[in-house]
């Protein structure tokens, strides 16, 4: 199953992480974030462009992996123009980068209730 528009967010002290995951679904149990782009960037420049979107990927799969409980396995970029993908391996680099975005930004997270099953 298939969920769009997936809307994200979680109160820090100094207000609210949030965001919309343009697709999302489970493989093996752990979840697969896409993100659509639709800025126009040549096939040569896929994975420097990709760059920029590294903080916000992560934090989208530090906030939906805490969100549902559920382990997120890879985020792809999925460029419109032209046509490709680039996907990141979701690791404890990347899990730490996007708790710490979100820390910089508004400080530590408020406790969280276990996730629903």
């Amino acid at each position: 199953r298939a969920y769009r528009e997936v809307a994200i967010g979680r109160a820090h002290p100094g207000g609210l992480v949030q965001g919309t995951i343009d697709l999302a679904f489970l493989e093996a149990d752990r979840w697969v974030i896409v993100d659509y782009k639709t800025d126009a960037v040549g096939a040569n420049q896929v994975v420097e462009h990709a760059e920029r979107y590294r903080a916000q990927m992560a934090l989208y799969a530090t906030e939906l992996g805490a969100i549902t409980g559920r382990a997120v396995s890879e985020v792809v970029l999925a460029f419109l123009d032209p046509g490709i993908e680039h996907a990141f391996a979701v690791d404890e680099a990347l899990l730490a980068l996007g708790r710490s975005t979100s820390e910089q930004a508004l400080g530590p997270p408020e406790p969280r209730p276990p996730p629903v099953p």
